[in-house]
């Protein structure tokens, strides 16, 4: 029987078992010779700098975005040198014609020992077929002198799961992460600003954000509300911030997807930089992938000047999961400015006010009031056929965040300032 002891929360409680092998024949003055290859790590996509891009940004110039290599590090558990078959598999997992491969295989001898390492060329040419691709990339160690590897002290072949899978999205966002978390980032102090740089590849709209908020080693603040921030290149300007609900998702490594009020559009070439702005004390926290490092594209604000991770001594390298999400997919037409039109400005009245704001849309509106620290203050009705004055008399003097939602779900947003 094999226990583990650990916490169900934190940073550092992570580990995984390969197979565990039992042969009641081995007592404890057998040789140690456990005859097995155990890849320790592998080229995680087969782009240079994501995980995942939206297709028609890839196909922009896919030369450009693929790996010339493709590498698999491995272990050689047995006491002396053997032959063995080593290959890469590539193919298109949605089956799109013409973007199926299969590398040549390679046999060599692998030295005792860890560090041992295999590069195999990528030069594939994929199809572009206006949809997206997924793309799966298998890495295989094969025995191919099997009767070398069997006797009385280990009967069975251990070859048989030294197999790797790993995928490439190609669909409607950029990713640096696997979608899996072995740790946890972020901050427990209010103004903290925590940002990740990408860069647009191709014309496009940014219409929505996936994030992978962890409850790590702190309280679950579902419900309480920060600001979804998109910065330009050098992080000087808010290209868009609005209100975000935190929330968490009921499985492990998932992602909440929040829409953006009003779509981005971005310049082939643009550098941007999509995150947060926290408004409180408690530990709030994101998934954090180290089999990836991109520390050189993240960037954080604790004290009114910006950092890079990357500068930091002793950072634990890896990616925060954040994904910008570029128009679900669609390809870019003369529609943008009518998309980007769809944005609607509450109309306030008198802006800054003292005792009251007057609501100048003659529809009939839900409304809430914020703070900027993301704290409910008020709500109510504003109907069309009523006055539609709100009393803020009681508020305390500072700016205030209001959103209104009509019968048809379209939003309306304002920021007003209370004398």
């Amino acid at each position: 029987r094999f226990k583990s002891y650990g916490r169900q929360s934190g940073s550092y409680d992570v580990w995984n078992v390969d197979y565990i092998y039992i042969n009641k024949g081995r007592t404890i003055l057998s040789p140690y010779d456990h005859r097995d290859f155990s890849i320790s790590s592998v080229d995680e996509s087969i782009l240079k700098d994501y995980t995942a891009m939206p297709y028609k940004h890839f196909f922009t110039n896919q030369a450009a975005f693929l790996k010339s290599n493709l590498t698999i590090n491995y272990i050689n558990q047995s006491n002396d040198s053997k032959n063995r078959e080593i290959r890469f598999d590539i193919s298109d997992h949605l089956k799109n014609a013409g973007n199926n491969f299969t590398s040549t295989n390679t046999t060599q001898q692998q030295s005792v020992g860890r560090n041992n390492i295999y590069t195999s060329p990528l030069s594939k040419t994929f199809v572009n077929q206006f949809k997206p691709l997924y793309i799966i990339q298998k890495y295989v160690i094969l025995d191919n002198l099997l009767s070398d590897y069997k006797d009385a002290l280990q009967p069975f072949d251990c070859m048989f799961n030294n197999i790797v899978e790993r995928g490439t999205v190609l669909h409607d966002y950029y990713a640096y992460d696997d979608n899996t978390a072995e740790f946890a980032f972020g901050s427990n102090s209010s103004g903290s600003k925590i940002g990740i740089q990408f860069k647009a590849e191709a014309k496009d709209i940014l219409t929505h954000v996936d994030i992978s908020f962890v409850q790590s080693k702190g309280q679950n603040l579902t419900g309480l509300k920060i600001y979804l921030t998109v910065w330009n290149s050098d992080r000087s300007k808010e290209l868009r911030s609005q209100i975000l609900t935190i929330k968490y998702t009921d499985f492990i490594n998932g992602f909440n997807r929040f829409q953006l009020e009003n779509p981005l559009v971005l310049e082939t070439g643009e550098i941007y930089h999509v995150g947060y702005v926290q408004n409180f004390n408690s530990l709030l926290t994101l998934g954090y992938d180290r089999n990836n490092d991109h520390t050189d594209k993240i960037y954080y604000n604790t004290n009114g000047t910006w950092k890079n991770l990357n500068n930091d001594p002793g950072t634990i390298k890896g990616s925060i999961m954040i994904h910008p999400v570029f128009s679900k997919g669609e390809i870019l037409t003369d529609v943008v400015e009518k998309y980007v039109a769809q944005k609607k400005t509450l109309e306030l009245y008198p802006n800054p006010a003292h005792d009251y704001i007057s609501i100048l849309q003659e529809v009939d509106l839900q409304y809430e009031i914020y703070s900027l620290y993301g704290a409910p203050i008020a709500s109510g009705t504003a109907n069309a056929n009523n006055k539609r004055e709100i009393n803020i008399e009681t508020f305390m003097s500072g700016m205030y965040i209001i959103i209104a939602t009509d019968k048809q779900n379209n939003t309306y947003t304002a920021r007003f300032i209370k004398e």
